[in-house]
């Protein structure tokens, strides 16, 4: 039955006649005499929703006889008191028979009507006629520009064709599509920084929009208020467009609330009270999954409609205010066994049940079988056709005929494309055959740019690039250069472990281990000595070590060492340094006690230099592969390359770091000035060769015993003669350090 309902705001009336905050607990209707408080129809309200409440009682008033009737509604406040009853005049009026119409089929044509049957028909998908006709105008192109008139017309089961519908309908000339092509993009809030100033739209495969979005997202925001956002683009002639602006409104932030929900419950029509309602089972808090399976779950009595009610429990254990939802529980539905034996289809014209193109479905899957079935059959001519498909099922009955349009376009010739050749170059373009040569195998051109986007990525800047990439065909022409924004971001430092082994030589003893008689005899210091030497520190210095460091490496510890990470490309550049403890079998230990040494840089390959405070010091060769997952380097043995010539001396079958440096000047002298064998001579007084000191941790101990001798069996001045040659005193052996 069709209701015109007049505006009904009863609720809000009630409001507007308060000036206080109500809480309606309970409300009713009613029409014609008044049944007295409470024993009106509940009104069922989910979450408050008053007006939509009363909306669902005048669209369900009872049928009767058409004409006025008089609604009445009233609310009972959370005091316990009922209000006066407002009343509502609603006309209902007769009901409209619905007429069962069979469009059996239809035609257009535009200005002069062919006759009937005889206009261009439109091709309806079950039933679908609002669809074909936009369809069929939205294709047709033989239409001149100006004023026409369109003309429809249907026919219905019983063979009959309707009036015309008409319509003028206005054709413009085709738009020219314009070629826009747009290579860069920026934007900037209130004042313009000026052209290729704003910050830079990073856009992939041309999508501006996203990339719009994105840099918003990705840039600080202004301060509060009302901004100007301005964006504009620059095409591939170079020319920049006008700003385009929208306002744009900061508001401040709003703080999170720390939200935990302890327990929750719910209830259907009554309210047992809080605490007594069937409990949620929340899986790592998830309710409103709790929530979902309760009511796929739970068996309510008699169909209808019944109120869902939920609240839940703070962690101050006090509970929320009920949210209720009306649930509307409908009968059973029985499902139905069917089982399709057989299909088939046709197109536009019905061969007769059975006699379509079969459909092979393997698994009872006729989707699939639909799909390969179509598209392995010989297609019909150019041009819009029903495709047809109906089934059988297990008791012999065919379906009634599924139907969707299929149009068919004309073949696609292939174009034969050889490519030859490929490069690529950023940002600017050094013209064709200039680029960077793209070595691809087997014409893999796809797996060649991406190996040496790769691998150039390390050397470009931090920022938005332009890579440009073009192909060369078999007849020598150059394509147009394909050209895509490429944002390259800055490499993080990370932890790079690296574990170090070598050789002292001035405490070797044997072709396993070095004297350890520095730790044994108590000289050895607990800060790092390199500080007050000179050496210069960067990342490092001023450390010490606990007592206790020493039963963690066993009490193995020979001394302190200093270790460099120095510039892959020019090796004199040291990025980075470190001071360790080197072990009697030549493992050098971080100052914690861990076995590796870490440097915080970017992952990559650098040269590693180890220096010690009276040997010479020693570097790799060649720059070194560092990771977060570890590096090692043996300098112990020959086959590890050094820098430079003769970089180490050779005991025991060992290589291991020249000793006799006593002056640190990067240089083994016995006579002359500077040379290293005058302040041994120094330590012991400078006079009295004979003289020896003890128990000092110092630099004149060359052999690292724990003692100073300039003379006698296990002196600190012949094994600088030995590593200059043995014979010619003058003699100066060079450190290879660059």
């Amino acid at each position: 039955m069709a209701r015109f309902v007049h505006t009904l705001l009863l609720l809000c009336a009630a409001t507007l006649l308060h000036a206080q905050s109500l809480r309606i607990a309970q409300a009713e209707w009613f029409t014609g005499n008044d049944p007295g408080e409470g024993l009106g129809i509940a009104m069922q309200v989910a979450d408050g929703a008053w007006d939509e409440a009363v909306e669902e009682v005048i669209a369900n008033l009872p049928s009767g006889t058409p004409g006025n009737v008089v609604v009445s509604v009233r609310v009972k406040g959370a005091n316990g008191y009922w209000s006066s009853a407002y009343r509502q005049v609603v006309h209902t009026g007769s009901s409209v028979p619905g007429r069962q119409a069979r469009v059996h089929a239809g035609e257009y044509f535009w200005d002069s009507d062919p006759g009937v049957g005889n206009a261009t028909p439109l091709l309806a998908l079950d039933g679908d006629f609002n669809s074909a006709l936009e369809q069929a105008i939205a294709s047709d192109n033989t239409i001149t520009p100006g004023a026409h008139r369109l003309f429809v017309r249907i026919q219905g089961a019983d063979n009959g064709w309707s009036a015309l519908f008409t319509q003028v309908v206005q054709v413009n000339t085709a738009i020219t599509a314009r070629d826009i092509r747009v290579q860069q993009g920026e934007f900037f809030f209130d004042s313009d920084p000026g052209e290729g100033n704003g910050v830079a739209l990073l856009a992939f495969d041309g999508d501006w929009n996203n990339a719009i979005e994105t840099g918003l997202a990705s840039v600080a925001a202004p301060a509060e208020g009302s901004h100007l956002l301005y964006v504009r683009m620059r095409s591939a002639d170079g020319t920049w467009s006008n700003e385009y602006k929208t306002v744009l409104h900061v508001s401040p932030s709003i703080p999170l609330r720390s939200v935990h929900v302890q327990a929750a419950e719910y209830y259907f029509d009554t309210d047992p009270g809080e605490g007594n309602g069937t409990p949620l089972l929340a899986l790592d808090g998830d309710f409103d999954g709790a929530l979902e399976q309760i009511m796929a779950s739970e068996g309510l009595n008699g169909q209808g409609s019944h109120v869902l009610g939920v609240r839940v429990r703070g962690s101050d254990n006090g509970w929320s205010a009920t949210f209720r939802s009306v649930v509307h529980v409908g009968p059973e539905l029985i499902a139905r066994d069917v089982r399709v034996q057989q299909g088939e289809f046709f197109f536009d014209s019905d061969p007769g049940e059975g006699n379509g193109a079969p459909l092979l479905a393997f698994d009872g899957n006729w989707t699939d079988a639909v799909e390969t079935g179509a598209s392995s059959e010989a297609a019909p001519a150019i041009g819009a056709h029903l495709l047809y498909v109906r089934m059988r099922a297990s008791d012999g009955t065919w379906s009634n005929e599924y139907k969707t349009v299929v149009h068919v376009s004309a073949p696609l010739s292939t174009r034969p494309v050889a490519v030859v050749n490929g490069e690529y170059f950023w940002d600017i373009d050094p013209g064709e055959g200039n680029g960077s040569a793209l070595a691809a195998t087997d014409d893999g051109f796809d797996e060649a740019l991406e190996d040496a986007v790769t691998s150039d990525m390390s050397e470009l800047s931090a920022g938005p690039h332009l890579l440009g990439v073009r192909m060369q065909g078999s007849d020598g022409g150059w394509s147009a250069a394909f050209q895509q924004v490429v944002s390259v971001t800055a490499p993080s430092e990370q932890d790079l472990p690296i574990a170090i082994s070598a050789y002292l030589q001035g405490p070797m003893i044997s072709a396993t281990a070095m004297s350890d008689a520095l730790r044994t005899n108590g000289s050895f210091p607990l800060a790092e000595p390199y500080t007050a030497l000179g050496f210069d520190h960067i990342g490092s210095g001023g450390e010490s070590i606990d007592p206790l460091v020493f039963s963690l490496l066993h009490g193995q510890v020979v001394d302190w060492v200093f270790v460099e990470l120095r510039d892959p490309t020019d090796p004199t550049i040291v990025l980075q340094t470190r001071v360790g403890l080197i072990k009697k079998n030549g493992d050098i230990a971080a100052i914690s006690g861990s076995t590796r040494i870490g440097f915080n840089a970017v992952p990559g390959q650098y040269h590693v230099a180890l220096k010690h405070r009276n040997h010479l010091g020693v570097m790799t060769l060649e720059p070194l592969p560092m990771s977060p997952s570890g590096s090692r380097l043996d300098l112990r043995v020959h086959s590890t390359p050094t820098y430079g010539s003769d970089a180490r001396a050779s005991a025991f079958g060992r290589a291991l770091l020249w000793c006799g440096d006593v002056n640190h000047d990067g240089q083994l002298k016995y006579t002359g000035i500077d040379n290293d064998r005058d302040p041994i001579l120094m330590s012991i007084g400078g006079t009295v060769p004979t003289n020896e000191i003890t128990g000092q941790y110092a630099q004149s101990d060359v052999n690292m015993d724990g003692s100073v001798k300039y003379a006698g069996a296990g002196n600190d001045r012949d094994p600088i003669l030995m590593n200059i040659g043995g014979t010619v005193p003058t003699n100066v052996r060079m450190g290879q350090l660059p």
